[in-house]
């Protein structure tokens, strides 16, 4: 999520957790929205995979796994089909996705040949299409796609340029503008966008220094980059996921006790962790988990899906509804 190649792209991916959304009615006069738990699995002949996003209605997940020739492969996941793998770009060898638009027709992510030099490509992918690479910023040569509006015309993200010294811009996408850098937060040098809101107004992700310290930002035309702060006591964080208008901002943070928390941040709330909003909402399925990084978030802001380690210790994505009020519980 730095200045490497992109927030998903990891040694050991994670497995999915996806389920159809719903609401129940606890009693006549009060309506309470259920939540919910519940693994996926993997590519046809894989071990691992992990959930980076998820449309606006809950029922579509993008993703990576490990295929069966041990690579690692972009997924998109509907309860009707599985996980099905769009393949990669030409003469790449591997991808990620990172990004669903809001009907899930528009995925977007990059594609890769990690050795022996490195390559790597955003590509914006649809059933009709295919992959289809984005190029980059003037003078880089990588870039990563991580997110993507609601009608899949406005893609976000990073490009870079490795070696010899590190350089990397967030940038902002359109077929009419191709890539548009979208500058730094002030005193910082880099910085990567990691999603976007419905219409592409409200872009998300982080910026850092030469030191490392990284801080979540929400930039819009008129305000620019604007950082989102901490969880108490730390000093990391970064925003991965915007709802549809733009109100609430998923992501992962460092923590006091310099463990990475999964968030949800509003300008209400401010910077939440959700493994606390789940516990307050009275989820009883969450006993045992520690959730380190929210992905993607729902058009409502109510349903985020990300990555954490579950009871036995194992590696394992995760999606989750919430409550919209913080002080309200649920039914599962």
């Amino acid at each position: 999520m730095h200045a490497t190649l992109s927030p998903s792209w990891k040694k050991n991916l994670l497995l999915v957790f996806v389920s159809v959304v719903a609401f129940a009615t606890a009693t006549p006069a009060i309506s309470r929205p259920q939540c919910f738990f519940q693994g996926l699995g993997f590519l046809p002949g894989g071990s691992s995979s992990g959930a980076s996003g998820v449309n606006a209605n809950g029922t579509v997940v993008v993703g990576s796994a490990i295929d069966a020739s041990f690579h690692g492969q972009a997924f998109r996941w509907t309860a009707a089909s599985g996980m099905v793998g769009p393949g990669f770009l030409p003469g790449l060898t591997d991808s990620v996705a990172n990004g669903v638009n809001a009907d899930g027709t528009v995925v977007v992510g990059f594609s890769a040949h990690p050795r022996p030099l490195s390559a790597v490509q955003a590509f914006r992918w649809t059933a009709a299409s295919g992959m289809v690479g984005l190029g980059f910023l003037p003078g880089l040569t990588d870039s990563v796609a991580n997110g993507v509006n609601a009608d899949g015309t406005v893609v976000v993200g990073f490009s870079s340029h490795p070696r010899p010294l590190s350089a990397v811009q967030a940038f902002r996408w359109t077929a009419a503008s191709g890539m548009v850098g979208l500058g730094f937060l002030p005193g910082l040098t880099d910085s990567v966008a990691n999603g976007v809101n419905a219409d592409g107004t409200v872009v998300v992700g982080h910026a850092n220094d030469a030191t490392g310290i990284l801080q979540a930002f929400r930039w819009t035309a008129a305000s620019g980059m604007v950082g989102l702060g901490f969880l108490p006591g730390g000093n990391f964080s970064d925003a991965n996921g915007v709802n549809a208008d733009g109100t609430v901002v998923v992501g992962s943070a460092i923590e006091a006790s310099d463990q990475p928390q999964a968030f949800r941040w509003t300008r209400a709330t401010r910077m939440q962790s959700v493994l606390t909003l789940l516990l307050a909402a009275k989820v009883v399925t969450i006993a045992g988990w520690r959730l380190t990084s929210a992905n993607g978030v729902s058009a409502d802001g109510t349903v985020i899906a990300g990555d954490g380690v579950d009871p036995l210790g194992l590696p394992q994505g995760w999606i989750a509804r919430l409550p919209k009020e913080s002080n309200e519980d649920c039914e599962e």
